[in-house]
């Protein structure tokens, strides 16, 4: 009797721990988001997913993905990157928004050289500001965004920061300090 009650429980946990298993189960850390989709394509060969390697390799991604949806744990691989993932039919399309043949990047910190993650960085038409393309920083507080066009303003935002314009006089911005904006709270009298 005892031994029938031992079998009955060890099934039961067995059958828990397998129905919370997720099928699509990874840890990133600062990787490039094509090496990220690879190693997903790999373990998933039954899967068809197409995307192109040299249109996302400016993109990188730390995430923690647990699910058993497939379209959820390529959203989540893409995180804030400026990267659509569609599926029609039974394919799965990851495609960057912007496309360039310039590259610009930089690095954004706060006044306390504490890098300021999931700033937006927008890259601006300097005449008129018009948004040619944006990206978002990561949690080293770099950027890395397509553009096909030279000599753009940059416009920072952030959450609890003043926005902050540069003009480009190079691809690279480099280190760029961004301030805290400073909001008075009415008291109640």
């Amino acid at each position: 009797m005892i031994r029938i009650r031992i079998i009955t429980i060890i099934v039961a946990v067995i059958t828990v721990l397998m129905v919370d298993a997720k099928t699509f189960s990874y840890r990133f850390n600062s990787t490039a988001l094509p090496k990220a989709i690879q190693k997903f394509v790999e373990d998933h060969p039954d899967l068809d997913i197409n995307f192109i390697y040299n249109e996302l390799e400016n993109y990188r991604t730390s995430t923690v993905v647990n699910t058993d949806n497939a379209y959820d744990a390529l959203r989540q691989i893409v995180g804030l990157n400026p990267v659509t993932v569609t599926k029609s039919k039974n394919t799965y399309y990851v495609e960057a928004l912007q496309h360039g043949k310039y590259v610009y990047n930089g690095r954004v910190i706060g006044s306390d050289n504490e890098p300021v993650t999931a700033a937006t960085v927008m890259l601006l038409v300097p005449k008129d500001s018009t948004v040619l393309t944006y990206g978002i920083t990561d949690e080293y507080g770099r950027f890395s965004i397509p553009c096909d066009r030279q000599g753009v303003l940059a416009k920072l935002t952030c959450l609890g920061y003043k926005p902050t314009f540069i003009k480009a006089t190079s691809f690279s911005f480099g280190t760029i300090n961004i301030h805290k904006l400073y909001i008075q709270l009415r008291q109640e009298s």
